[in-house]
C-alpha cells in the first residue's frame, strides 16, 4: 500500500460540530462477531465510513472515505478501491466481545477527530 497525504483544506464543519456527528453508532452482532459502525457525511470533501470489526485475529477501526447516497430509502456506501482513502484508526489483539468493540470504536473515533484537527490524515490507497 502507497501511502499519500490528503489535502485537508475544505470542511463544512468545526471540530465541535464533527464529534456532535459521531454520536451515532451502531453496534451489532455480524458473522465474524461484534460490529460497530458511524457513518459522517460531508468531512473533508468525502464522507466517511468509520467501522471496528474482527479481521483475521485482530480488531480494527478504519474510516473508509467514499459517498453515501439514498437508493430508495436506504443509504448505500460506495467508494473506489483505488482512488478513496483509506485511514487504519487502531488495530488491537482482543477478544471479539461487544465491550471490546465498543471501547475500539470509541478510541477509533477520538483518534479520527484528533486526525481531523491536526490536519494529520495519512491514507493508504486501497
Amino acid at each position: 500500500m502507497t501511502q499519500v497525504n490528503l489535502k485537508l483544506t475544505d470542511s463544512q464543519y468545526t471540530t465541535e460540530q464533527l464529534k456532535e456527528k459521531l454520536n451515532n453508532i451502531k453496534i451489532w452482532k455480524g458473522r465474524d462477531g461484534w460490529q460497530a459502525e458511524t457513518q459522517v457525511k460531508s468531512v473533508k470533501g468525502y464522507d466517511w465510513k468509520i467501522s471496528t470489526f474482527k479481521s483475521g485475529t485482530a480488531l480494527v477501526t478504519t474510516a473508509q472515505a467514499g459517498m453515501f447516497t439514498n437508493e430508495r430509502g436506504y443509504d448505500v456506501f460506495s467508494f473506489q478501491i483505488i482512488g478513496d482513502p483509506r485511514v487504519r484508526l487502531f488495530e488491537i489483539r482482543e477478544r471479539c466481545t461487544q465491550n471490546t468493540i465498543t471501547n475500539l470504536h470509541t478510541k477509533g473515533l477520538s483518534a479520527f477527530v484528533n486526525k481531523f484537527e491536526l490536519n494529520s490524515f495519512k491514507p493508504t490507497h486501497n
